[in-house]
């Protein structure tokens, strides 16, 4: 999979947002069909993105994927022309040397050296530090334990208005709505910032080891530009060099500085390392401008000449090579992020799920008792179960096991629960809890038996919601704790449900489910979607 065709698939999977549930279910069951009289392998992740896109995806004339490859292409050559400029007009600097005063190599080695090196030092901290944040303890008890002095206000809140006659309550929550996305809203398929740490998340290695090879081709060819035109001053002109410094530094001090300097290729270069006696020579006092007590000539000026090979061995050691591995190791670091990614963010397998699942009718009929091992309440066990599929997305998702939670007290039966997520995704519900009543403490009872059931095996989290709701702090805080609970890449799924007028079940409006999609879209969870449980009465 080529970088266009992940980030066409991502773009796309954002556009398909904005079609009705039950449109895009059957458009990508359709396309699955499709893949599978063409013989496509339903267990290869990749191959079944690549030939989704391939039907369901923009041209090649609109793809923004192919938009930004060809500006990746071209970036390399305008930071590489940038780069070498740089370094030319920095080696001229450096070099400057019109008969009057020598070159001084300590200018030289700050540029080169001690500043290269100092770059590079910024950089391995900035890495350690990125990696060392997933090593920080987290601070969703903190957090709960402050939303949950607001908890008993929003959950009245919440109460008062489901009390609300329908088109009352539909004419309120359209106006909080508006209120509430004014500030937030953007065109179609432009990215906010929840947007932008969701994929950060998923493709954060991809992203990091782009940057860093663009980086590095402006550095590389800064280095090697320099390196040049070092070269070209020795070669054409009467280079002499010196050492100055106002602090009291001995020569033989400084010969010891350079020793450690030239210490990584001294040892194959053995002419490359100044001797002492250069390094006595050659320090200048502009006073009375002699090397070392000396009266500069023709002899003097041959002589400190020689440390031309030093500096020259030192540019390529501290600043080019460096630079080069480090482009060679971030263009190689790129590839295997982009053949490695695991595509099994909550978008990517719902689509997998839409293409491999036959379509079902979702309409709840009258309820049944929950199926063999649902445990009811929020105390309920949750048996121990067969291993998962390797490939969540690779075959049919009938029989998988899930844990179910409905969000405020008595407005669903566990068992009907249960059949909207069979009827909606073929899962078998495995525990079945409530949260989001008046009392907090059986909320977190509910989050650890949520736990406990996880601890004996990965499987999905549904927590099914009235779709007229408002994404509040106090739901937001518990899809926090069910993250926490679930892993950093357990699925969590938000259930949108709409009651009908005779007690049965509906599609949400498709205001209420755009609100939802942007509310969970915020938070920037790759692994938190928003499905739709029922879509006809």
């Amino acid at each position: 999979m080529q970088l266009a065709d992940l980030i066409d698939i991502e773009w796309q999977l954002r556009q398909d947002e904005q079609m009705p549930p039950g449109e895009l279910r059957g458009r990508d069951r359709a396309i699955g069909l499709a893949l599978r009289d063409a013989g496509a392998d339903f267990t290869d992740r990749h191959e079944l993105a690549s030939g989704w896109l391939r039907k369901a995806g923009p041209p090649p004339s609109l793809s923004p994927g192919r938009r930004i490859e060809t500006a990746l292409r071209r970036a390399p050559l305008l930071l590489a022309a940038t780069g070498a400029a740089g370094g030319w007009s920095a080696a001229t600097v450096a070099l400057a040397y019109d008969g009057s005063f020598p070159v001084n190599v300590v200018h030289f080695l700050f540029v080169f050296v001690f500043l290269q090196l100092l770059v590079l030092a910024l950089f391995a901290v900035s890495t350690a530090l990125r990696r060392s944040f997933s090593l920080l303890p987290h601070l969703g008890p903190l957090q709960r334990s402050l939303r949950g002095l607001l908890y008993p206000t929003g959950r009245l809140a919440a109460w008062l208005i489901g009390r609300l006659p329908d088109e009352n309550r539909h004419v309120l929550m359209a106006r909080l709505g508006r209120l509430r996305d004014a500030a937030g809203e953007r065109p179609r398929g432009a990215l906010g910032l929840g947007d932008l740490r969701g994929a950060g998340a998923l493709y954060g290695a991809i992203e990091s080891w782009t940057l860093v090879s663009l980086t590095q081709w402006f550095a590389v060819a800064f280095n090697a530009s320099a390196l040049a035109r070092c070269l070209y001053l020795v070669a054409f002109t009467d280079l002499a060099f010196s050492w100055s410094t106002t602090l009291d530094v001995s020569a033989a001090q400084f010969h010891r500085l350079v020793e450690l300097i030239a210490a990584p290729f001294g040892w194959a270069l053995p002419g490359a390392v100044p001797s002492e006696e250069l390094v006595a020579s050659s320090r200048y006092f502009r006073l009375d401008r002699t090397f070392g007590g000396a009266a500069a000539g023709a002899a003097q000026a041959a002589w400190v000449a020689e440390w031309w090979r030093f500096l020259v061995a030192s540019l390529l050691t501290y600043a080019l090579l460096p630079r080069l591995l480090l482009l060679l190791a971030a263009c190689y670091g790129a590839r295997r992020a982009l053949a490695s990614v695991s595509l099994d963010s909550a978008r990517l397998l719902a689509l997998f799920e839409r293409l491999q699942t036959p379509l079902v009718d979702t309409r709840a009929v009258t309820s049944e008792p929950l199926p063999a091992g649902v445990a009811e309440g929020s105390g309920g066990a949750i048996p121990d179960l067969p291993a998962e599929p390797a490939i969540e997305g690779g075959g049919p998702p009938h029989e998988r096991p899930c844990i179910a939670l409905s969000w405020g007290e008595d407005w669903i039966a566990p068992p009907e629960l249960a059949r909207l997520i069979q009827g909606r995704f073929g899962w078998r519900v495995t525990g079945a809890f409530e949260a989001g009543g008046a009392r907090l403490e059986d909320e977190h009872a509910a989050v650890e038996a949520v736990r406990a059931g996880l601890a004996r095996r990965a499987q999905p989290i549904v927590i099914a919601v009235e779709a007229w709701e408002v994404a509040s702090e106090e739901l937001l805080s518990l899809l926090g704790a069910l993250r926490a609970a679930a892993g950093e890449r357990g699925r969590i799924i938000v259930g949108l449900v709409a009651h009908t007028a005779a007690g049965g079940w509906q599609a949400p409006r498709e205001e209420d489910r755009k609100a939802w999609m942007r509310a969970v879209n915020a938070v920037g969870d790759p692994y938190l979607a928003v499905e739709v449980l029922a879509e006809a009465a």
